[in-house]
């Protein structure tokens, strides 16, 4: 994937407590939905904008898309401290297209007019899309009762998680040990 289908992220969880597998599944689930949301979304604009690329290949993106529905997100990284996951939003749209549309048509695809068109238009819209993945993120995070907060910038989207203290177990969990028995 080049860096025109990638937007880095960082997923802060903020707070003393543990942070359950559910709370983390539910934070990396809704991260992902949003973002994937945006992608279908992108998709169709790509389709009203672009009419001269045939329905077929864009039913093929679509198709490929909802295959990799959990790929969205790709982290990277994680750090110690409050929680701190980093990764990437990939942008599976237009490294769909590309791979759909260059196996369809090969070189002729990358010299062609359209391509570079899609290429401007694509670079046009980066900063709106993370801008619109963030706004996502929020409202997914915060639909599940998740306070949330947002930094999106051209180049990239800090999401800052706030646990519920009624989430917090770690005083039910600190010094005890887990018999695996």
């Amino acid at each position: 994937m080049s860096e025109l289908e990638k937007i880095p992220i960082r997923i802060h969880i903020r707070g003393d407590a543990f942070v359950s597998a559910q709370n983390l599944e539910s934070i990396i689930y809704s991260v992902n939905e949003a973002a994937l949301e945006v992608e279908y979304h992108e998709l169709n604009i790509i389709r009203e904008e672009f009419n001269d690329i045939p329905d077929y290949i864009f039913d093929s993106v679509e198709l490929n898309l909802q295959r990799k529905s959990g790929s969205t997100l790709l982290i990277q990284e994680a750090h110690s401290g409050s929680i701190v996951l980093g990764g990437v939003i990939a942008g599976l749209t237009i490294w769909l297209l590309n791979i759909t549309i260059g196996t369809t048509i090969k070189e002729a695809w990358k010299e062609s007019g359209m391509h570079q068109k899609l290429k401007e238009f694509l670079l046009k819209k980066i900063g709106t899309k993370s801008q619109v993945i963030g706004e996502n993120i929020k409202s997914k995070l915060e639909e599940n009762g998740i306070e949330t907060g947002i930094e999106a910038t051209d180049e990239s989207i800090d999401v800052y998680v706030s646990q519920n203290e009624d989430d917090d177990i770690s005083s039910d969990i600190k010094g005890k040990r887990i018999d695996r028995d």
